[in-house]
């Protein structure tokens, strides 16, 4: 099957077991071998919108391209899951003698 980039970047991406992780964005090419090395996915619905960060998915994850999707194994999303949470912030205590609001514990 040939598909153009314009077809491929309107693709749904979900796991195998049907999580969907978003859309194609862009790709990552290896110009030596002329071929795809990554696949940028921008994560769907407005949560999605909100945290903005992509997700890069190795080829070597890609389980199936269809005209229809873009299906994944199933540990891109645990990958993804624990990049997200590394990357929330600590609660820190505040200095003895400042106050904090219930929102910053």
């Amino acid at each position: 099957m040939r598909i153009s980039t314009e077809q491929l970047t309107h693709l749904p991406v979900e796991t195998a077991s049907g999580t969907e992780l978003g859309h194609i964005k862009n790709l990552i090419l290896d110009t030596d071998s002329q071929s795809v090395l990554q696949y940028e996915v921008r994560p769907s619905g407005i949560v999605g919108s909100l945290i903005g960060d992509s997700l890069l998915i190795d080829r070597g994850s890609v389980r199936a391209i269809t005209a229809e999707k873009i299906v994944v194994d199933d540990s891109v999303a645990a990958q993804d899951e624990k990049a997200r949470e590394s990357k929330k912030p600590q609660n820190k205590e505040a200095p003895a003698g400042v106050m904090q609001s219930v929102e910053d514990k």
